[in-house]
């Protein structure tokens, strides 16, 4: 049995807020965490956790319960040496505005560190647009600046790179250029609006870079945005089958964050099924029901 108390408490806010919990969640739920709760074949560094959490609220900000619980998962290996990360692709869906950026950056920067213990495990940020990748990879470097007296000696950042010291781990924020990044060796992939993409020709040059780097992991983060029948696509339909039929093969873990029927736009107690930090961010709800208001006088934005 793995127990963490990320994990539960995240299953017990479900159980309480049923409205707020989309259908691709509570498929995660049924069909792909309880079944590994139960399994005595995984291993759960619940130490290395802890030290995760402490490490980016200390450092950054407190992270939310369903923050939490992703993280959990990440810590979960096939094996006890920790060879093999159980799941190797996190697949984030949210909408606009819920955080991704603060979600995804300090797990990255608390990956290049000792106390992760992987050496040269590099982190790359990719998104179809370089500002979006760079404010991405912004958010650590902001970080850093305002804490410069405690991490002077134990990182060495720029503009452009951040470089833990001990580690030799890299992080770092990319064009989507194909053309530009043979020869790569990556450990953590962020693929940041994969709604972006019309095709792979870009991304598969970067996936195709992991695997030279013990414990491979890729997360995409993205809003559902609106190009149709491109990659994005192509991943939510894959994600669907594995929720659907709690096959995973892949070791895939799609969070995914969306309405269920289109008629719940106009539902506000739905908006919390696309957007988990709804309840948190004051800013947000209101944000998202300002967007309503205008949307119903203006078609154009629906």
């Amino acid at each position: 049995m793995i127990t963490c108390k990320a994990i539960t408490d995240y299953l017990t806010y479900a159980d309480e807020h049923p409205a707020w919990i989309n259908k691709d969640r509570r498929l995660l739920i049924k069909n792909i965490v309880k079944p590994l709760l139960k399994r005595s074949d995984l291993f759960f560094d619940s130490d290395t956790f802890e030290k995760c959490i402490r490490y980016c609220e200390t450092n950054y900000y407190p992270l939310l319960p369903f923050q939490k619980f992703i993280y959990a998962f990440v810590f979960l290996y096939r094996d006890e040496k920790k060879v093999f990360p159980f799941f190797r692709k996190f697949v984030i869906l949210e909408g606009r505005g819920n955080g991704k950026d603060g979600f995804i950056i300090p797990l990255c920067n608390f990956l290049q560190t000792p106390v992760y213990g992987v050496k040269n495990y590099h982190v790359d940020i990719v998104a179809n647009a370089e500002d979006q990748s760079k404010d991405t990879f912004m958010v650590a470097w902001h970080m850093l600046e305002e804490k410069k007296t405690k991490f002077r000696g134990k990182f060495g950042w720029t503009r452009e790179l951040i470089t833990n010291l001990d580690t030799g781990s890299e992080l770092k924020y990319n064009s989507s250029n194909a053309g530009t990044k043979d020869g790569k060796k990556i450990g953590c992939l962020v693929l940041n609006e994969l709604h972006a993409y019309e095709d792979y020709s870009q991304i598969n040059v970067f996936e195709s870079a992991q695997g030279k780097i013990r414990h491979p992991r890729e997360f995409v983060i993205t809003t559902q945005g609106y190009v149709r029948d491109g990659p994005l696509d192509d991943v939510l339909q894959l994600c669907h089958e594995i929720l659907t039929t709690g096959e995973n093969d892949l070791r895939w873990f799609p969070f995914l964050c969306r309405i269920d029927e289109e008629k719940e736009v106009d539902l506000p107690d739905a908006w919390h099924k696309a957007n988990p930090s709804m309840e948190y961010m004051p800013l947000l709800a209101e944000e998202i029901r300002m967007e309503y208001l205008e949307m119903l006088k203006l078609g154009s934005k629906r």
